[in-house]
């Protein structure tokens, strides 16, 4: 029926046309004013990001030259090393000549007991001179013990080597002669003594 009323009145076709584009276009507009409405607007920068992006300093460009080479180490500060104290200068000692031996020194003794010890060197010249020479040595060197540091030593030193000699003793005697001498070099009863065994 539309096809032949448009056949009979095509005034009406075209009206129908027309009313046909003007929905389409309508609907069309509608569609974009609804989409323009739904997109929200960008936001715009406020002044203060604007003031702030002014403010900020911008990238200064990074030298691409070479690296600067880094500092040598610190040289070591010499450290003083103290000096060992000086030893104090000793003056040379005269080194004392060596004797045989160290003479005994000689105590005060009393009358009674200096008594004594020429009482007993009496007796061993007595005990030799009447042919007992093993007694006499035997009151020497008891004598000896009991007196070691005696006044009367050289004496009793010099009939010593006498009785030795006697005893047939020569060598003993002989040194003990010499030793007798380097203890007293200035005794005439010491250098008497030395020629008591002139001969083996």
């Amino acid at each position: 029926p539309q096809l032949r009323r448009a056949a009979t009145h095509p005034w009406i076709a075209a009206l129908e046309t027309t009313l046909g584009l003007s929905t389409a276009v309508a609907a069309t507009g509608l569609t974009l004013a609804v989409a323009a409405t739904s997109v929200p607007p960008s936001p715009r920068p406020s002044n203060a990001t604007q003031t702030l992006a002014a403010v900020a300093p911008s990238p200064r460009a990074t030298p691409t030259g070479p690296a600067s080479a880094p500092r040598g180490e610190a040289e070591p500060v010499p450290v003083p090393v103290p000096r060992p104290p000086t030893a104090p200068r000793i003056a040379p000692v005269e080194a004392s000549r060596p004797t045989a031996r160290a003479r005994p020194r000689a105590t005060a003794v009393s009358p009674d007991t200096l008594a004594d010890q020429t009482e007993r060197l009496s007796a061993a010249r007595r005990a030799l001179n009447e042919g007992r020479a093993a007694e006499a040595l035997e009151r020497l060197e008891q004598h000896a013990r009991d007196y070691p540091t005696s006044t009367l030593a050289e004496l009793r030193g010099a009939l010593r080597v006498e009785v030795l000699c006697t005893l047939g003793r020569s060598t003993q005697a002989r040194d003990e002669a010499a030793a007798l001498v380097r203890l007293h070099p200035r005794s005439n009863v010491a250098r008497h003594a030395t020629t008591v065994c002139s001969t083996p």
